[in-house]
């Protein structure tokens, strides 16, 4: 799902050009947004502009707990993370 908002292709165009099947494609962004908040509070700490070669980091805060993610996957990580929090299993 991700890579295809990142493409800013739409996603009939999408699905042809990686070869999905475009209903099986729309099952699965379905049931991922039934379980994935679709918008998340963000609290920008720091507008200044990037360093280049900055690593980045993303901070989620969940009450008194505080969870510091650097590096290229911790956008992933941040999702992951808050997904599992909303979850029922938690």
């Amino acid at each position: 799902m991700l890579k295809q908002v990142q493409s800013g292709l739409g996603i009939r165009e999408f699905v042809r050009r990686e070869g999905l099947k475009d209903s099986t494609f729309r099952w699965w962004r379905t049931e991922l947004n039934r379980s994935s908040p679709s918008l998340l509070p963000v609290l920008i700490a720091d507008a200044a502009p990037a360093r280049p070669n900055a690593i980045a980091t993303i901070v989620v805060r969940v009450g008194d707990i505080k969870i510091k993610l650097r590096g290229s996957s911790c956008t992933e990580t941040a999702v992951a993370i808050v997904v599992a929090l909303r979850s029922d299993r938690c």
